[in-house]
């Protein structure tokens, strides 16, 4: 008996797929160097470098999480971080993979908090008067609304100032009142 796979192991499945095709070519690039037969302190010389800067950067783009970088270039996830904290380079690098896929992100929420229009396409069949199928595709555009959950959380989280929910204010306010002291500059008659 034969189990459907749930949504999440075949995602799992994908990515560990992918990352797999990510890390045998850096692996496959990384041998043609003669960089497996480096010592440690050699490791991290090649790491600093163009080359090693280019290929950790690519490596965080693809979402590799610190442990699969590490193991990429055959070093343990510690001496990786160590590396990070002694090499400004090598950590900016590593943000900067890692940044360009928030920007994807951030601009794909705020794509859905606005509202987009899509092209989808219909296909009718209909019979003709000689008994022939003819096939009709229709394209057209459908919009998608803004998605109320997307602005929620770009407002509470980049505007969080101005539009962050805070339970505690608002029962104070509730239960005890507010009051506002409102001076107005120039307003001499207070003494202040």
């Amino acid at each position: 008996m034969s189990q459907k796979a749930s949504i999440v192991d075949v995602f799992l499945q994908k990515r560990n797929e992918r990352i797999g095709e990510v890390r045998k070519k850096a692996t496959e690039y990384l041998n043609k160097r003669g960089y497996f037969k480096l010592s440690f302190d050699d490791k991290k010389d090649f790491l600093c470098s163009d080359k090693g800067l280019t290929i950790v950067e690519g490596l965080a783009k693809e979402n590799l999480m610190n442990i699969e970088i590490a193991s990429t270039f055959q070093i343990t996830q510690r001496q990786f971080l160590d590396i990070c904290k002694e090499k400004q380079e090598v950590y900016d690098a590593l943000d900067r993979g890692r940044q360009e896929k928030f920007d994807e992100i951030e601009l794909a929420l705020h794509e859905a908090a606005k509202g987009y229009y899509v092209n989808e396409e219909r296909i009718t069949t209909t019979e003709t008067s000689r008994g022939r199928q003819v096939e009709k595709k229709e394209v057209y555009k459908r919009y998608i609304p803004g998605n109320y959950l997307a602005m929620q959380f770009i407002l509470t989280n980049k505007r969080n100032l101005e539009y962050k929910r805070n339970v505690e204010d608002i029962s104070f306010a509730e239960k005890d009142g507010v009051v506002f002291k409102i001076c107005l500059q120039g307003n001499e008659q207070d003494g202040e």
